[in-house]
């Protein structure tokens, strides 16, 4: 059996791995942010974010005075419409704010990589995903993706840590609440989070009825 202070050192270890993988992550996000300049899909990022807030609201633009109507909805750009003053106007700003959600979804791999299938397991996802040719690719861009793919994780933990309390016997309003908050915001930053609800969903009634009704765990 392993003892409390051998438990705290491989803890401690442990942390300190999971950082050095996050700063590998940054470091490879951030290389040669502005090697490049914005192509077609990103230049509608600074445009969106520079209207005011109602004309984001409306998912209208403006393109060479032709009035059209963006096809994504308006979350993400009213997010870099706030914050856009704290990194200024560049390339590498607009790009740094997806390299932002890029890492921020790490620790929370891990974190739901641990609770799925122990540390190990965390600590693989979050190597696997720091690695990611195509992760560190979007996370290059100036586009809504990697904030969707962080809201994405942030609903499956959530509906995993209220699985977790509904086998306890437990009632999961916290973690339903949660859910539905992440989720909405997801809808709200790209339409295809319906699919990921649908699914979710869908696989919470199959697990939650065939327990209750038939005593069946899947």
């Amino acid at each position: 059996m392993m003892k409390r202070s051998d438990k705290r050192t491989s803890w401690g270890w442990e942390r300190w791995l999971l950082l050095g993988v996050i700063m590998v992550g940054f470091g490879l996000r951030v290389y040669r942010l502005e090697a490049f300049s914005f192509w077609i899909d990103e230049g509608l990022t600074p445009l969106r974010a520079g209207y005011d807030v109602s004309t984001i609201l409306g998912n209208r633009i403006f393109i060479q005075e032709a009035a059209s109507v963006d096809t994504h909805p308006p979350f993400y750009y009213l997010l870099v419409h706030v914050t856009r003053g704290l990194w200024g106007e560049s390339v590498f700003a607009y790009r740094y704010f997806s390299v932002l959600w890029g890492i921020l979804l790490l620790p929370l791999l891990w974190q739901m990589g641990r609770r799925l299938g122990g540390r190990e397991v965390g600590l693989l996802s979050v190597v696997l995903a720091t690695l990611s040719p195509l992760y560190v690719w979007y996370s290059q861009e100036a586009r809504m993706y990697t904030l969707f793919v962080w809201l994405g994780l942030v609903m499956s933990y959530c509906l995993w840590r209220g699985w977790e309390e509904v086998w306890r016997g437990e009632r999961p309003w916290r973690w339903l609440i949660a859910y539905s908050l992440s989720g909405g915001i997801a809808l709200y930053t790209h339409y295809t989070a319906l699919f990921l609800i649908g699914a979710q969903v869908g696989v919470t009634v199959l697990l939650i009825g065939g327990r209750r009704l038939w005593g069946v765990d899947f």
